[in-house]
């Protein structure tokens, strides 16, 4: 047989040829190795001209539109707020409208492959609740992890249970990766100054908060407080006397993280429960290497686009609507 150079100097101009090997390999789903015991060709033959076949136009390979809409927006956003990944998950074709759609399931989906895929043995993560988060949660395999920790990055909420607190995401975080808990039993929210004291002294608390210094990757959903009141500290009533009120009406908080409240630019609220919550330090989670933030729902534009702004979030993990109207509400103002 030709040297290959050779072959592909002879085979260059037969278009029929180019044909079959780009029938076989992309209707047929051949391995170059098998055409090329078929046609009598060399697999890197088998390569050129399939490379020809692209180049040429025989082949035209495009994504679906929606698919692609996800993936320019992904980099739109990538690059205009400096993120390491950005993950658009894709809506269907019945539910790209703007009814109320949450998109929770294809988010939680992807965040839970993402999860899957950059966990690795010897690291700290820290877990904040949400639902989205939750569900991603539930969709991640089993699987063996060596010497790896998951803690509560916020206290609980002794006044609701409910499956995505944060304990119980760190439960079954550290069964599917069998690695080891670290969980803060105390309420997030504490009423005065001497509880708050008394909570920050217990060996527990103080466990816990020793691992913010060492953890590797976090994991959060975002509540929105504007325009929209759509946070679960909102929507269960998490706030002790009724606090929600003067918080919005005094502090105008854009969304809240981690327990904590932030403002149009992502600053933390300097309100009365800044200095009562039992939760990782705005300025130690903002030191996490990987701050994973996952959530759902396009009216969250607003609270996302302040969370961006002050560097809340590495990596993105969200629907295919909320990063359009992501995009949208920058372009506004550019």
């Amino acid at each position: 047989m030709k040297n290959d150079n050779e072959q592909v100097s002879n085979l260059i101009q037969s278009k029929n040829l180019m044909i079959k090997v780009a029938d076989f390999y992309y209707n047929h789903s051949l391995s170059q190795q098998e055409i090329a015991s078929i046609l009598d060709i060399s697999t890197s033959t088998v390569s050129r001209l399939l490379h020809q076949a692209r180049s040429k136009k025989i082949v035209q390979i495009t994504l679906d539109p929606v698919c692609l809409e996800c993936i320019t927006l992904e980099g739109k956003i990538r690059e205009q707020y400096d993120l390491k990944e950005v993950i658009v998950a894709p809506l269907s074709e019945n539910s790209i409208d703007e009814r109320n759609i949450y998109g929770t399931d294809t988010v939680s989906l992807e965040a839970a492959r993402f999860l899957q895929r950059i966990i690795k043995d010897g690291m700290t993560i820290g877990v904040s609740w949400g639902g989205t988060v939750a569900t991603a949660i539930s969709l991640l395999n089993p699987c063996q992890r060596s010497s790896t920790s998951f803690a509560t990055l916020t206290g609980g909420f002794s006044s609701y249970t409910f499956l995505y607190e944060t304990n119980e995401l760190v439960t079954l975080m550290s069964r599917v990766f069998n690695g080891e808990r670290h969980i803060i039993t105390s309420d997030a929210y504490q009423l005065d100054d001497s509880a708050m004291k008394y909570t920050m002294c217990l060996e527990n608390v103080k466990s816990v908060f020793s691992l913010y210094d060492k953890i590797d990757v976090s994991v959060c959903g975002v509540g929105s407080l504007y325009p929209k009141l759509d946070s679960g500290t909102a929507r269960y009533n998490l706030l002790p006397n009724n606090y929600l009120p003067n918080l919005v009406e005094e502090h105008s908080p854009y969304g809240d993280i981690v327990c904590r409240f932030f403002d149009q630019n992502g600053h933390e609220c300097d309100d009365y429960l800044r200095d009562h919550t039992v939760a990782i330090p705005f300025e130690k989670y903002k030191k996490i290497p990987m701050k994973i933030v996952v959530t759902s729902g396009y009216w969250k534009a607003e609270t996302l686009k302040a969370l961006l702004k002050g560097g809340l979030a590495d990596v993105l993990i969200i629907d295919q609507l909320l990063a359009r109207r992501l995009i949208e509400t920058t372009d506004a103002i550019t």
